[in-house]
């Protein structure tokens, strides 16, 4: 029912530009065509969809890595972000228990955008470490960072931030807030 609509509202506005064979392409004629056959009852649903052949639109693969000693935490972070949805991407989840593991995994050197999230906290390799690592690299325009941390002194937010994070949250968080600021930071990306 969607697709009807959306495919109505663009014929509407094909319609509205004037509907002369110069000013629309085959496929605008085709699409109008279906829809008024469908609209008359000459065509089923079925055929109506069939013969759209309605293009997918691809998202790009943006990578996010959870690199967190607490299990309880990443899996958290794993559900919150399971569900949900962006126009410009499709999300890649992996989470790490730790910094060493993250780079061993090799996949920061995956080509696209990357969203890490990253405990302050952890005995290999803390967010810290991992942070002035990944701002060394030479893809670090497309890492996108969001520290999610116990550590609440002013002076560790304040390095982080210096070094390069986009974001900083202190645990314990609200799982709200940290949707929220997760959404913000990755769609001002791009």
């Amino acid at each position: 029912m969607v697709l009807l609509i959306i495919n109505f509202r663009y014929l509407k506005n094909v319609k509205k530009k004037g509907n002369s064979k110069t000013n629309q392409s085959n496929k605008e004629k085709n699409l109008y065509s279906a829809l008024n056959d469908f609209h008359s009852g000459s065509r089923s649903i079925m055929e109506f969809n069939k013969e759209l052949k309605v293009e997918s639109v691809s998202k790009e693969t943006l990578f996010v890595s959870i690199i967190d000693d607490d299990a309880i935490i990443r899996s958290m972070l794993m559900k919150i972000l399971k569900v949900m949805n962006f126009d410009q991407y499709e999300l890649d989840l992996v989470a790490y228990e730790d910094g060493l593991q993250f780079f061993e995994s090799n996949r920061i050197i995956e080509k696209g955008e990357h969203f890490l999230i990253l405990d302050g906290v952890m005995p290999i390799m803390d967010g810290i470490e991992i942070l002035q690592k990944v701002k060394k690299l030479e893809n670090r325009t497309n890492i996108h960072i969001l520290m999610l941390t116990g550590r609440k002194r002013m002076a560790d937010i304040e390095k982080a931030l210096k070094l390069g994070a986009d974001d900083y949250m202190t645990k314990p968080f609200s799982i709200k807030e940290l949707q929220a600021r997760i959404e913000r930071l990755i769609k001002r990306m791009k």
